[in-house]
């Protein structure tokens, strides 16, 4: 039987939209690169070092903006990784959570990218899950 449920955020609990986000980074951004970047599995070059820890989000901010369009600010990159996550999350899963929550401990996992973070708190508040 098992003591405790740890649950992934990202794919998991909250959906990914990996077209939604590429777009963001294309259009509002003006950064092509992004796709030898974000992975469904594994992140890459910038966005991988984001997502270990071994890049403050604010280097991660100037590299991206550097590579776009002249105009681009920190919050236009904020927004464009706010784009991966949906913004609902499906009601089935809500109600399994807390169900399971009755009669587990329950536990998060996911990365150690801020930005993406602050966007999964929003998601689960605005769901009634935070």
């Amino acid at each position: 039987m098992p003591k405790a449920i740890v649950f992934d955020i990202g794919g998991v609990l909250i959906g990914l939209n990996m077209s939604r986000c590429i777009e963001a980074f294309r259009s509002t951004l003006g950064f092509e690169r992004i796709t030898e970047l974000l992975d469904p599995y594994h992140q890459k070059g910038i966005y991988g070092e984001l997502e270990g820890g071994r890049l403050s989000e604010q280097h991660f901010k100037e590299l991206v903006i550097a590579e776009s369009r002249p105009g681009t600010k920190p919050q236009d990159v904020e927004y464009a990784m706010g784009e991966l996550l949906d913004k609902k999350m499906d009601p089935r899963t809500v109600q399994a959570v807390k169900d399971l929550k009755e009669r587990y401990p329950l536990y998060l996992l996911s990365n150690n990218n801020p930005i993406s973070m602050r966007h999964c708190l929003r998601v689960l508040k605005d769901n009634g899950r935070y």
